[in-house]
Protein backbone atom coordinates (compact mmCIF):
# COMPACT_ATOMS: atom_id res chain seq x y z
CA UNK A 1 0.00 0.00 0.00
CA UNK A 2 1.20 3.34 -1.17
CA UNK A 3 1.05 6.26 1.69
CA UNK A 4 1.36 9.72 -0.24
CA UNK A 5 -0.18 11.54 2.43
CA UNK A 6 0.63 13.54 6.00
CA UNK A 7 2.43 12.65 9.15
CA UNK A 8 -0.46 12.23 11.40
CA UNK A 9 -2.60 10.05 8.36
CA UNK A 10 0.54 7.77 8.32
CA UNK A 11 1.01 7.11 12.15
CA UNK A 12 -2.92 6.84 12.63
CA UNK A 13 -3.20 3.77 9.81
CA UNK A 14 0.51 2.63 8.77
CA UNK A 15 0.13 0.04 11.82
CA UNK A 16 -2.99 -1.04 11.15
CA UNK A 17 -1.94 -1.37 7.44
CA UNK A 18 1.83 -2.96 7.74
CA UNK A 19 -0.65 -5.79 8.97
CA UNK A 20 -1.58 -6.94 6.12
CA UNK A 21 0.21 -5.49 3.10
CA UNK A 22 3.45 -3.92 2.83
CA UNK A 23 3.41 -0.10 3.72
CA UNK A 24 5.57 2.46 1.42
CA UNK A 25 5.68 5.60 2.92
CA UNK A 26 6.59 9.27 1.58
CA UNK A 27 5.53 11.65 4.71
CA UNK A 28 8.78 11.22 6.91
CA UNK A 29 6.80 9.73 9.49
CA UNK A 30 9.60 7.11 10.03
CA UNK A 31 12.12 9.45 9.87
CA UNK A 32 14.31 8.47 12.68
CA UNK A 33 12.70 4.17 12.91
CA UNK A 34 15.68 2.23 12.08
CA UNK A 35 13.10 -0.51 11.75
CA UNK A 36 11.83 1.02 8.60
CA UNK A 37 14.63 0.68 5.82
CA UNK A 38 14.82 4.68 3.79
CA UNK A 39 15.44 3.27 -0.37
CA UNK A 40 15.58 4.99 -3.37
CA UNK A 41 16.38 3.30 -6.21
CA UNK A 42 19.59 2.90 -8.05
CA UNK A 43 21.36 4.82 -4.60
CA UNK A 44 20.78 1.64 -2.33
CA UNK A 45 18.25 -0.18 -3.07
CA UNK A 46 19.81 -3.29 -1.62
CA UNK A 47 18.64 -2.17 1.74
CA UNK A 48 15.22 -3.00 0.47
CA UNK A 49 14.96 -6.62 2.17
CA UNK A 50 15.18 -4.83 5.36
CA UNK A 51 11.67 -4.45 4.69
CA UNK A 52 10.38 -7.36 6.63
CA UNK A 53 11.24 -5.54 10.02
CA UNK A 54 8.01 -3.96 10.25
CA UNK A 55 6.50 -4.58 7.27
CA UNK A 56 6.95 -0.99 6.02
CA UNK A 57 9.34 1.20 3.64
CA UNK A 58 10.30 4.92 3.84
CA UNK A 59 11.05 6.34 0.68
CA UNK A 60 12.90 10.29 0.44
CA UNK A 61 11.12 13.46 -0.62
CA UNK A 62 11.60 14.79 -3.94
CA UNK A 63 14.00 17.25 -2.97
CA UNK A 64 16.27 14.39 -1.08
CA UNK A 65 16.03 11.98 -4.59
CA UNK A 66 17.35 14.24 -7.01
CA UNK A 67 20.04 15.48 -4.62
CA UNK A 68 20.95 11.76 -3.64
CA UNK A 69 21.16 10.67 -7.32
CA UNK A 70 23.52 13.33 -8.19
CA UNK A 71 25.81 12.64 -5.49
CA UNK A 72 25.78 9.08 -4.67
CA UNK A 73 28.51 7.74 -7.18
CA UNK A 74 31.10 10.56 -6.27
CA UNK A 75 29.89 9.65 -2.06
CA UNK A 76 30.98 6.12 -3.08
CA UNK A 77 34.09 6.66 -5.08
CA UNK A 78 35.53 9.73 -3.57
CA UNK A 79 34.43 10.13 -0.23
CA UNK A 80 32.22 13.53 1.03
CA UNK A 81 32.66 14.97 3.96
CA UNK A 82 29.85 17.83 3.83
CA UNK A 83 27.19 18.88 1.70
CA UNK A 84 25.39 22.04 1.69
CA UNK A 85 22.62 22.60 -0.57
CA UNK A 86 19.86 25.22 -1.14
CA UNK A 87 16.67 23.57 -2.77
CA UNK A 88 14.63 26.04 -4.66
CA UNK A 89 10.74 24.30 -4.84
CA UNK A 90 7.76 24.84 -6.91
CA UNK A 91 4.41 25.33 -5.23
CA UNK A 92 3.65 21.76 -6.30
CA UNK A 93 5.36 20.55 -3.29
CA UNK A 94 1.81 20.72 -1.87
CA UNK A 95 0.17 19.02 -4.62
CA UNK A 96 -2.68 20.39 -6.68
CA UNK A 97 -3.77 22.71 -3.92
CA UNK A 98 -0.26 24.75 -4.14
CA UNK A 99 -0.66 24.95 -8.20
CA UNK A 100 -3.86 25.98 -7.51
CA UNK A 101 -2.88 28.87 -4.82
CA UNK A 102 -0.35 29.98 -7.27
CA UNK A 103 -2.63 30.35 -10.24
CA UNK A 104 -5.26 32.03 -8.01
CA UNK A 105 -2.81 34.28 -6.18
CA UNK A 106 -1.30 35.57 -9.76
CA UNK A 107 -4.64 36.43 -11.21
CA UNK A 108 -5.65 38.46 -7.78
CA UNK A 109 -2.47 40.57 -7.48
CA UNK A 110 -2.64 41.09 -11.45
CA UNK A 111 -6.29 42.31 -10.81
CA UNK A 112 -5.08 44.78 -8.73
CA UNK A 113 -6.82 42.54 -5.41
CA UNK A 114 -5.58 41.51 -2.14
CA UNK A 115 -4.34 37.46 -1.57
CA UNK A 116 -4.97 35.18 1.42
CA UNK A 117 -2.09 33.12 2.65
CA UNK A 118 -3.60 29.44 3.33
CA UNK A 119 -1.30 26.08 1.95
CA UNK A 120 1.62 28.25 2.60
CA UNK A 121 3.20 30.57 5.06
CA UNK A 122 3.11 32.90 2.54
CA UNK A 123 2.37 34.64 -0.39
CA UNK A 124 3.32 32.72 -3.50
CA UNK A 125 2.80 34.87 -6.22
CA UNK A 126 5.71 37.23 -6.84
CA UNK A 127 7.04 36.21 -4.08
CA UNK A 128 10.19 33.78 -2.67
CA UNK A 129 10.35 32.54 0.71
CA UNK A 130 12.31 30.39 3.34
CA UNK A 131 9.94 27.76 4.49
CA UNK A 132 8.86 24.35 3.91
CA UNK A 133 7.38 22.47 6.91
CA UNK A 134 6.66 24.05 10.05
CA UNK A 135 10.07 25.31 12.18
CA UNK A 136 11.30 23.69 15.46
CA UNK A 137 12.78 26.08 17.85
CA UNK A 138 16.21 26.48 16.60
CA UNK A 139 14.32 28.03 13.27
CA UNK A 140 15.08 24.74 11.22
CA UNK A 141 12.30 23.64 8.75
CA UNK A 142 10.82 20.21 8.82
CA UNK A 143 11.97 20.35 5.38
CA UNK A 144 15.66 21.01 5.67
CA UNK A 145 15.75 18.64 8.97
CA UNK A 146 14.28 15.43 6.71
CA UNK A 147 16.70 16.44 3.10
CA UNK A 148 19.48 16.24 6.59
CA UNK A 149 18.34 12.78 8.21
CA UNK A 150 17.45 10.95 5.09
CA UNK A 151 20.74 12.12 2.59
CA UNK A 152 22.91 10.34 5.60
CA UNK A 153 20.84 7.65 5.62
CA UNK A 154 20.57 7.02 1.51
CA UNK A 155 24.59 7.25 1.47
CA UNK A 156 24.89 5.57 4.47
CA UNK A 157 27.25 7.63 6.24
CA UNK A 158 25.67 9.21 9.63
CA UNK A 159 29.45 11.09 9.55
CA UNK A 160 28.80 13.34 6.51
CA UNK A 161 28.01 17.11 7.52
CA UNK A 162 24.77 18.76 5.84
CA UNK A 163 23.45 22.04 5.56
CA UNK A 164 20.54 22.33 4.22
CA UNK A 165 18.43 25.60 3.12
CA UNK A 166 14.84 25.07 1.48
CA UNK A 167 13.00 27.91 -0.47
CA UNK A 168 9.54 28.15 -2.47
CA UNK A 169 9.50 30.07 -5.80
CA UNK A 170 6.66 30.70 -7.72
CA UNK A 171 7.27 28.26 -10.18
CA UNK A 172 4.19 25.30 -10.92
CA UNK A 173 6.41 22.54 -11.07
CA UNK A 174 9.91 21.81 -10.63
CA UNK A 175 12.99 21.89 -8.11
CA UNK A 176 16.31 23.07 -8.44
CA UNK A 177 19.32 22.46 -6.40
CA UNK A 178 22.15 24.88 -6.09
CA UNK A 179 24.92 22.25 -4.08
CA UNK A 180 28.26 22.82 -2.90
CA UNK A 181 30.19 19.30 -1.78
CA UNK A 182 33.54 18.75 0.02
CA UNK A 183 35.30 15.92 -0.87
CA UNK A 184 37.58 13.94 0.88
CA UNK A 185 40.67 15.24 -1.37
CA UNK A 186 40.77 17.23 -4.37
CA UNK A 187 39.40 16.02 -7.42
CA UNK A 188 39.32 16.63 -10.99
CA UNK A 189 36.13 18.04 -12.50
CA UNK A 190 36.47 15.44 -15.55
CA UNK A 191 37.11 12.68 -12.89
CA UNK A 192 33.59 13.85 -11.52
CA UNK A 193 31.65 14.10 -14.55
CA UNK A 194 32.80 10.60 -15.49
CA UNK A 195 31.17 9.50 -12.18
CA UNK A 196 27.90 11.49 -13.27
CA UNK A 197 27.70 10.20 -16.79
CA UNK A 198 27.74 6.61 -14.98
CA UNK A 199 25.07 7.20 -12.67
CA UNK A 200 21.80 5.90 -13.34
CA UNK A 201 18.86 8.33 -14.05
CA UNK A 202 21.49 11.50 -14.86
CA UNK A 203 22.23 13.75 -17.31
CA UNK A 204 25.00 15.89 -17.56
CA UNK A 205 25.39 19.33 -19.43
CA UNK A 206 27.73 19.06 -22.34
CA UNK A 207 29.56 22.17 -21.32
CA UNK A 208 30.42 23.49 -18.14
CA UNK A 209 28.87 26.65 -18.88
CA UNK A 210 26.04 25.03 -19.41
CA UNK A 211 23.16 24.75 -16.94
CA UNK A 212 19.42 23.11 -17.54
CA UNK A 213 16.48 25.26 -17.10
CA UNK A 214 13.17 23.89 -15.53
CA UNK A 215 10.65 24.98 -18.09
CA UNK A 216 12.28 24.25 -20.99
CA UNK A 217 14.47 21.39 -20.57
CA UNK A 218 13.37 19.41 -17.01
CA UNK A 219 9.66 19.98 -16.75
CA UNK A 220 7.93 16.63 -18.50
CA UNK A 221 11.65 15.12 -17.79
CA UNK A 222 11.91 11.94 -16.09
CA UNK A 223 15.85 12.06 -15.27
CA UNK A 224 17.73 14.64 -12.69
CA UNK A 225 19.43 16.95 -14.91
CA UNK A 226 22.96 18.33 -13.92
CA UNK A 227 24.69 21.58 -15.22
CA UNK A 228 27.18 24.26 -13.98
CA UNK A 229 29.45 21.62 -12.80
CA UNK A 230 32.83 23.46 -11.48
CA UNK A 231 35.13 24.19 -8.96
CA UNK A 232 34.99 25.79 -6.07
CA UNK A 233 37.36 28.31 -6.04
CA UNK A 234 37.76 28.57 -2.10
CA UNK A 235 38.34 24.88 -1.22
CA UNK A 236 40.45 22.65 -3.58
CA UNK A 237 38.27 19.64 -2.38
CA UNK A 238 35.18 21.31 -3.36
CA UNK A 239 33.07 21.05 -6.29
CA UNK A 240 29.83 23.08 -7.03
CA UNK A 241 26.86 21.76 -9.10
CA UNK A 242 23.28 22.83 -10.56
CA UNK A 243 21.00 20.08 -9.88
CA UNK A 244 17.11 20.01 -11.17
CA UNK A 245 14.15 17.87 -11.91
CA UNK A 246 10.86 17.82 -12.68
CA UNK A 247 9.56 16.49 -9.29
CA UNK A 248 6.46 15.32 -10.36
CA UNK A 249 8.03 13.16 -13.42
CA UNK A 250 10.94 12.39 -10.97
CA UNK A 251 9.61 12.84 -7.59
CA UNK A 252 7.39 11.43 -5.35
CA UNK A 253 5.01 9.28 -7.31
CA UNK A 254 7.38 7.77 -9.56
CA UNK A 255 9.82 6.84 -6.90
CA UNK A 256 6.98 4.52 -4.71
CA UNK A 257 6.56 2.98 -8.08
CA UNK A 258 9.98 1.95 -8.45
CA UNK A 259 10.59 0.72 -5.04
CA UNK A 260 7.24 -0.99 -5.53
CA UNK A 261 8.16 -2.66 -8.35
CA UNK A 262 11.66 -3.98 -7.21
CA UNK A 263 9.96 -4.68 -4.13
CA UNK A 264 7.78 -7.43 -6.31
CA UNK A 265 10.47 -8.31 -8.57
CA UNK A 266 12.67 -9.24 -5.82
CA UNK A 267 10.93 -10.16 -2.57
CA UNK A 268 7.65 -10.51 -2.88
Amino acid sequence: MLFLTDIETTKQWADIASEHCVVIDNSGAFLEDENVPLVQVDVNEQHLGAFSQANKIAIPSSETAQLALSVGQLHQEVGLVRINVSSYQSVSIAGKEGVTTLAGETARLLNAKEVKTDIFAQQTAFNVFPQIGEFDEEGISFGELRLVNEIRRLLNDPSIIVSSTQVVVPMFYGCAQSVNLQTHYPVDMDEVAQYLHHSEGIKLAKSVCDYTNIISDVINHPEVQVGRLRKDLCDASGVNMWVCADNYHFGVATTAIKVAEKLISTYL
